[in-house]
């Protein structure tokens, strides 16, 4: 998920109700270090290879929900 205003309030939301791991992207670096501090336990570009990096971190899976 994106990591502007929209995304962080969607982070917190997923943590609060339970969800083991959150993945958030962007394309800037500063909503990248915010979505780690509002709770994303990883945080990466956009303009990286999405499905492989959610592979790598999340036990050779892909993401359960995107929101877009």
């Amino acid at each position: 998920l994106g990591s502007g205003v929209s995304g962080i309030l969607h982070i917190q939301l997923a943590k609060l109700r339970g969800v083991a791991k959150v993945f958030a992207t962007d394309i800037n670096e500063y909503r990248l270090k915010m979505a780690k501090k509002f709770g994303a336990d990883e945080a990466f570009y956009a303009s990286e290879d999405v499905p492989s990096k959610l592979m790598e971190l999340n036990d050779h899976r892909l993401a359960d929900i995107v929101i877009v």
